[in-house]
């Protein structure tokens, strides 16, 4: 391999059916329009992820079901099934899935940054080439993006998903590990409604607010939903 296709990006998902995503923006929002949302971030993140030269991408979906193959069909994408019983074992064994394909890095984002711009994964994959670990921490305490050069389970061991602490309790297990690690620029992921409601406040106060150009399908469903 040379050194570009070392690179493999994840993108960590889940079907886009009403009641099993985002389930914290209702009930501000009914079941169906929260999976017609989620249809457009995972569109905005695949169409502009997939089919680049300077890393491999890979959909990793959750829980895989036959009746949502005509959407993935339709972005050109075949997922693989993620395996694992909580979520800190399925990224790691996505993780080390990759490892065994003799990518050197990798690149993990869930579906909940659609605005992600392009050039700060190319930045994470950059930094991989001197430090073992990336983090991109998000306005919750969680973050939003990890990439590793190889496995390191305890990464993913005894984290309480979901909460405020994930964050900072990775930073203390990187530091007990000695590992070399970088920090990118922070990001709001959107999990809930109130997420929403900040992210259109914020880029109707910002001329040049990232959200509409990288994710041009998720900002033009957002502002239909938030103009009604």
């Amino acid at each position: 391999m040379n050194r570009v296709s070392q690179n493999a990006l994840i993108l960590f998902t889940k079907n886009p059916v009403p009641g099993n995503c985002k389930t914290r923006m209702t009930p501000e929002l009914t079941p169906t329009q929260v999976a017609e949302l989620y249809r457009a971030f995972i569109r905005d993140l695949i169409e502009k992820c997939k089919d680049r030269e300077d890393f491999s991408f890979h959909v990793y979906l959750l829980d895989p079901d036959p009746e949502q193959g005509d959407f993935w069909e339709s972005l050109q994408v075949e997922p693989t099934a993620q395996q694992g019983t909580d979520l800190g074992e399925r990224m790691h064994r996505a993780f080390m899935d990759c490892f065994a394909k003799d990518f050197t890095r990798v690149v993990l984002i869930g579906s909940d940054v659609p605005m992600i711009p392009v050039q700060r994964i190319r930045e994470a994959f950059e930094m991989l080439h001197e430090v073992e670990v990336v983090l991109g921490p998000s306005e919750d305490g969680g973050y939003y993006l990890i990439g590793l050069t190889e496995g390191n389970r305890a990464l993913f061991e005894n984290m309480a998903w979901g909460t405020g602490t994930v964050f900072d309790r990775t930073l203390r297990v990187i530091h007990r590990l000695n590992l070399k690690a970088a920090v990118i620029e922070k990001e709001n992921d959107i999990d809930t409604y109130q997420d929403l409601q900040r992210l259109i406040l914020e880029t109707q106060k910002a001329d040049k607010h990232h959200f509409p150009q990288e994710a041009p399908q998720s900002y033009a469903l957002l502002k239909k939903i938030f103009e009604k």
